[in-house]
């Protein structure tokens, strides 16, 4: 082993002994360093109230001295191989295209004309008179003398009629007495017409499509073949020499500077070392008029907010019913609270929320059995939180299968059951739809069925 190697030996191994301490050191750093909490998430239930409590713990860190190495980039001769074209001059063989003129024969076509007589038909029309009778329909009319009875005019006079009663009194009554006049007739002359047919003759023309025959010299065009020669330009390769200019490669060797790091010792640096926690204990209180009903849960979240050495804590609303804003906040020590009170917000119309916004439930049973869901629920508004629970029973009443789905907020619902179903059998399906959220308060619920039969 040569005095430079074993420098360089010497020189790996204060390196890869430094490496190990640093990490030993940095491993035992994180090791007793407890974890801290500058975030938490809360969660307020029915149970919890109007105020909740969190806790943020942050690491407070000093600055340490140490020593530590440091490289520096030494120069040292070597001797490197290298390659270098030297041009030399030698001769090759190439080919080239050389014109030359030839004369081809190739086959054209010229046109030749003469009288010659033909004959062809053409359309012609032969007409002549003739004498044409129809039967055309006609009518006989007369005068025919009617007449028909006409009853006599009524008369009408006063008329006394008189008796004797049981008392053998004399009573006397007028009535009205009518009767007809003496008949006459009503006469008239009416026409009456038989229906009669008649012949009418007139001369009409008739032509017949026929053909004549036309005959004479036309003059006739036609095309021959002629045999021609032309000259066209072709090409043979020759060859031919030329001196060209080439290269090969020599070896070489040169004397260069190169650069190697050294590690050596040593620089002061300075790393964060845990010093102690801090603590701050952080309580929410909500309003009075925040009411949640059972099942509905509130999320946020607390962090520690530190700029220029003044330290504050950050809400952020996850999942709420009610709208807050922060109107006091204090930070006094390791005690933290925020007040926080309601944003109004306008009640919502249950008409866009309600039974209505549900439609086209079917449960449909695939060959697998395999049972599918399908609906259109219009009513997933924003800030308003929809929960599907459904339950398919069999003509029994018994209860094959429940499941509750969160609304992804598409119209269009497809939910596949967990379960599968008989096509064999008849079912009913029953939706219940719950929603909650801003501006609907209470929470709502409203069911939907269907039946399917097998």
């Amino acid at each position: 082993m040569t005095l430079q190697t074993r420098k360089h030996f010497g020189q790996i191994l204060i390196l890869i002994s430094t490496l190990v301490t640093s990490y030993l050191g940095s491993s035992q750093a994180w090791a007793d360093e407890p974890q801290e909490q500058v975030s938490q998430q809360l969660e307020r239930t029915m149970q919890t109230g109007n105020t909740l409590q969190g806790q943020l713990i942050k690491n407070r860190y000093r600055q340490e001295p140490y020593d530590a190495n440091y490289t520096v980039q030494v120069p040292y001769q070597d001797t490197e191989t290298y390659y270098e074209d030297v041009p030399y001059e030698t001769t090759e063989d190439y080919y080239e295209s050389v014109p030359y003129q030839d004369t081809e024969e190739y086959i054209d076509h010229e046109q030749k004309c003469e009288s010659q007589y033909q004959c062809r038909n053409v359309p012609d029309r032969d007409c002549s008179y003739q004498n044409v009778c129809r039967t055309v329909p006609d009518q006989n009319c007369h005068q025919e003398r009617v007449c028909r009875p006409v009853p006599g005019e009524q008369r009408c006079e006063e008329a006394e009629e008189c008796g004797t009663n049981a008392r053998g009194e004399r009573i006397c009554k007028t009535r009205k007495v009518c009767h007809d006049g003496p008949s006459r007739e009503d006469c008239d002359y009416v026409q009456r017409c038989e229906n009669t047919s008649r012949q009418e003759c007139s001369q009409e023309k008739h032509c017949v499509e026929t053909t004549r025959q036309e005959c004479g010299y036309e003059n006739v065009c036609y095309s021959v073949p002629v045999t021609r020669t032309r000259t066209v330009t072709r090409y043979r390769q020759e060859q031919r020499t030329r001196t060209v200019t080439k290269y090969y490669q020599v070896e070489k060797t040169r004397e260069v500077t190169r650069y190697r790091d050294e590690t050596r010792c040593c620089v002061t640096k300075y790393r964060d070392v845990f010093d102690h926690q801090d603590t701050l204990n952080v309580t929410i209180q909500f309003p009075q008029d925040a009411i949640l009903y059972d099942g509905e849960t509130e999320k946020m979240v607390i962090s520690w907010i530190e700029k220029d050495n003044q330290i504050d804590v950050g809400l952020k609303m996850l999942t709420t019913f009610t709208s807050y804003k922060v109107v006091d906040r204090s930070v006094q020590g390791a005690d933290a609270v925020l007040k926080l009170e309601t944003v109004p917000v306008p009640a919502l119309d249950p008409r866009l929320v309600g039974d209505q916004t549900v439609t086209g439930l079917r449960l449909k049973i695939m060959e697998d059995n395999t049972g599918v869901v399908v609906f259109k629920d219009v009513g997933q508004l924003a800030k308003i939180s929809t929960v599907y629970e459904l339950v398919v029973k069999d003509n029994t009443g018994l209860v094959l299968t429940t499941q509750r789905v969160t609304a992804n907020g598409i119209a269009d619902q497809k939910i596949t059951l967990n379960q599968k179903l008989s096509l064999e059998r008849d079912h009913t399906l029953t939706l219940k739809v719950l929603r909650s959220g801003a501006g609907l308060r209470p929470p709502i619920a409203f069911l939907k069925t269907f039946f399917r039969p097998h």
